[in-house]
This record gives C-alpha cells, structure tokens and sequence, in this order.
C-alpha cells in the first residue's frame, strides 16, 4: 500500500501539473487568436 501510493503521488502531481498548463495553454490562446487573424488582412505588407 504504501509503494503504492509513494508511486502514485508523483503521477498525480504530474497529471496535475498537466491539467493546469492545458488549462492555462486555453485561457492563453484566446487572446493571442486576434494576432493571427490581423496579418491576413495586410498579407504584402508587414507594416503596422
């Protein structure tokens, strides 16, 4: 029981931490979307 759970802890701290990089990889992209779209409206030119 108790190997068990020495191993089981790090696979849940693992799991957590990649839940919250998805997590914070989705609240991230929404914003970062609106950059994307705006080149091609102005696809010769590179200037703002």
């Amino acid at each position: 029981m108790i190997a068990a759970l020495v191993l089981g802890l790090p696979l849940l701290l693992l799991g957590l931490m990649l839940v919250l990089s998805a997590v914070e990889d989705r609240i991230v992209s929404p914003p970062s979307t609106p950059q994307p779209s705006v080149s091609p409206n102005a696809p010769g030119t590179h200037t703002p």
